[in-house]
């Protein structure tokens, strides 16, 4: 890329009864040192006084209004509104270092690639910490999402991308759950790009009890399921019978020691007896659980 730094970035904030969180995050959209911005705020049919709190940051934001379909709807909802050169997500019990856009944007002209995340800081009401990022490394994701198909590198707030990269990916798949929409989503920038890393906590990422991360074990599995089998037959060229093998064997054994860490030890033994099964027995999982 050889862009100055004057191209447009749309914000697309996705909220859905967050009002004691929301203000937060657009003010720290707003806050950015980088001048050329639009911040969408994309409202997923809250019930509670989000409404009220997002309004009072008057012209600064566009509010999209909507009704509740989830967290991928809402993504897809704010993609259509954005004029953007450069696409940044912001989920709004997240919030952002000022300088998250234009260090962002700056290290992905200097490159070749479409995509850039950062690390995060995570906390809570008690404590704060340092979070390095699950993964701190730049290059070649395809086989990440591969071989480790039971988590996603890294979390939307972190991630800046072009728009012409997130047009050719496509919608967010708002049949996938807790997460796994996450991995679907970059899995499938993977296949278009390599990925920058910026080497900063530039994301605070709030851990609550209404956090993806707090959710039930069962609910995170059948997303996350779904999500690897879509892997499995939309490749750009399929894994052969040993690396599907390899696949399953990893996810199955991630989710078996998820569920026997939480004393589901049937459903651990299932688990890992599901290793050695054809595969098409992963989607009559995907149907029980």
């Amino acid at each position: 890329m050889t862009q100055i730094m004057n191209q447009l970035v749309s914000i697309i904030i996705t909220n859905y009864n967050y009002s004691q969180f929301i203000d937060k995050a657009i003010a720290s959209a707003i806050k950015q040192d980088y001048t050329f911005k639009e911040i969408i705020v994309v409202d997923d049919g809250s019930t509670d006084n989000s409404i009220e709190v997002i309004r009072k940051f008057g012209g600064n934001v566009k509010l999209v209004r909507k009704t509740n379909g989830g967290i991928s709807s809402a993504r897809n909802a704010g993609f259509l509104e954005a004029q953007g050169f450069y696409i940044a997500y912001l989920d709004a019990d997240d919030y952002w270092e000022p300088t998250k856009l234009s260090k962002q944007i700056s290290a992905l002209e200097k490159s070749k690639n479409k995509l850039i995340y950062c690390r995060m800081q995570l906390f809570n009401a008690e404590s704060r910490q340092e979070a390095i990022s699950t993964e701190s490394r730049s290059g070649d994701f395809k086989s990440i999402f591969q071989n480790e198909p039971a988590r996603t590198p890294f979390a939307p707030s972190s991630v800046l991308m072009t728009y012409s990269l997130a047009k050719q990916v496509g919608d967010w798949d708002t049949a996938l759950l807790r997460a796994a929409e996450d991995y679907d989503f970059y899995r499938r920038c993977s296949l278009l790009t390599e990925f920058d890393f910026y080497d900063e906590a530039l994301v605070w990422h709030r851990e609550h009890s209404r956090s993806l991360s707090a959710g039930s074990l069962n609910d995170y599995y059948q997303g996350n399921l779904r999500a690897f089998i879509k892997m499995l037959t939309d490749l750009g060229e399929p894994l052969g019978f040993v690396q599907q093998r390899i696949a399953i064997s990893r996810f199955q054994s991630a989710f078996g020691k998820a569920f026997l860490k939480n004393w589901q030890v049937s459903k651990s033994i299932t688990m890992f007896m599901s290793i050695l099964l054809p595969s098409k027995f992963l989607i009559f999982l995907s149907e029980i659980y």
